[in-house]
């Protein structure tokens, strides 16, 4: 594996694990009531899109992952 693509795959389980960690404090506040400025149908909007993010990012590990498979 390159130089590049194992940053490639660093980079994305780093994303995943913080859309992962953001979300976790957004569902929180969400069970809470804490909105500060937002509103709570704001925070569910962005804790839905950080789940499709996650889904996006998971995707392009599992490519990388595969990647590195078949290039060893």
């Amino acid at each position: 594996m390159n130089e590049t693509h194992e940053r490639a795959v660093n980079k994305a389980f780093a994303k995943i694990s913080k859309l992962l960690l953001k979300n976790k404090e957004i569902k929180n506040n969400i069970k809470a009531n804490i909105t500060g400025p937002l509103t709570l149908e704001h925070l569910r909007l962005m804790y839905d899109s950080n789940k499709t993010e996650i889904e996006v990012w998971n995707y392009i590990a599992l490519v990388l992952e595969k990647q590195t498979k078949y290039d060893s």
